[in-house]
């Protein structure tokens, strides 16, 4: 749970220091990060594909995965 918590910091500093100017490898390493997120929930088929789209002061993130199956939780605390 950490490792996720410390990647999804990692991508929000990123977005964050460079909100005006997307490239070819923010969009790489990003990839790459929610490939090791997704891949901890679900067999994939395939990477990731990521477009970002600027909408006036936001961006919309378009995510799309192809995957198997889902992996067992059996190992995960859920906190209610």
């Amino acid at each position: 749970m950490k490792k996720r918590q410390e990647e999804f910091n990692r991508v929000k500093t990123l977005i964050d220091s460079d909100r005006l100017n997307f490239n070819k490898d923010f969009n790489k390493l990003f990839g790459i990060d929610l490939r090791n997120v997704l891949d901890e929930y679900f067999v994939l088929r395939g990477e990731p594909i990521v477009e970002i789209v600027k909408k006036g002061k936001e961006y919309l993130l378009i995510i799309n995965a192809n995957v198997d199956s889902f992996k067992t939780f059996s190992s995960v605390i859920v906190e209610s």
